[in-house]
């Protein structure tokens, strides 16, 4: 089993475009999840914790 799935891992990892892809609608949907409940997004930025309302956080563009 694990042979057969090798080959689709290193095929999906190589593929950049769909990982970038899917982590752009991940973050979209996380967004969109902090401004509906109110709260906002925690980042890392030179070396801090920064908390910063969801609504001042840009929505990627996406393609469906």
């Amino acid at each position: 089993m694990a042979e057969v799935l090798a080959p689709q891992i290193e095929e999906a990892i190589d593929d950049d475009v769909a990982i970038q892809a899917a982590l752009d609608r991940a973050f979209r949907k996380a967004v969109l999840e902090h401004r509906r409940a109110g709260v906002p997004m925690v980042f890392w930025e030179d070396g801090k914790i920064v908390h910063v309302p969801a609504d001042q956080v840009p929505l990627p563009e996406i393609e469906e």
